[in-house]
């Protein structure tokens, strides 16, 4: 699993699309991820994966609140995909792959924290095993350090890891989450 971390950030300059699952409260991830897309030479796919409006959060994503400071998206550029309501990353990976494959597009770079990467990353896969739909995938980790604490938590980020490793356990049980087979 940790050799998900060693792939290379540079991979992203090869992505046809960048997508990013935002966590509850965790509005670095976003940021980070447009920041990566508006630096980009060729303005790539962006898929925005969609936040749970049961879990208690601040936060929410729609074409219209990403249209204003600080995200300033344009709403009507048909490049940006966002998903809205979801239920967890589970189905922000069954969003991804299917509008993904509906667009044909080959590379996608998934960003989320280092301490989420490695579950979103292998839930993708699961799903595109599951659909039957492949396409490469690359990981790209925020800049925020394990040490540091993060904007919404007010915690460092490690302390968020015993529970993320209990989730990866608990969802590759139930299948939702790849496994090395």
């Amino acid at each position: 699993c940790m050799g998900i971390l060693s792939i290379p950030s540079c991979a992203i300059k090869h992505a046809d699309a960048l997508a990013v699952f935002p966590g509850q409260e965790e509005d670095d991830r976003l940021r980070h991820t447009l920041r990566l897309w508006r630096h980009k030479k060729e303005e790539p796919h962006l898929f925005v994966g969609g936040l749970n409006p049961a879990e208690p959060s601040a936060l929410s994503y729609t074409e219209e609140s990403l249209a204003f400071p600080p995200y300033s998206l344009d709403k009507d550029n048909k490049k940006i995909h966002i998903q809205g309501i979801t239920d967890n990353t589970k189905t922000q990976a069954a969003w991804l792959v299917e509008s993904v494959s509906a667009l044909h597009l080959e590379r996608v770079a998934l960003c989320a924290s280092v301490y989420h990467l490695i579950r979103a990353y292998l839930t993708v896969l699961k799903e595109m095993k599951k659909q039957g739909r492949w396409f490469k995938l690359f990981p790209v980790a925020t800049p925020i350090g394990l040490h540091e604490s993060s904007q919404q938590y007010g915690h460092p980020m490690w302390r968020m890891i015993p529970g993320e490793v209990e989730r990866l356990q608990r969802y590759q049980g139930i299948g939702d989450v790849a496994t090395v087979e």
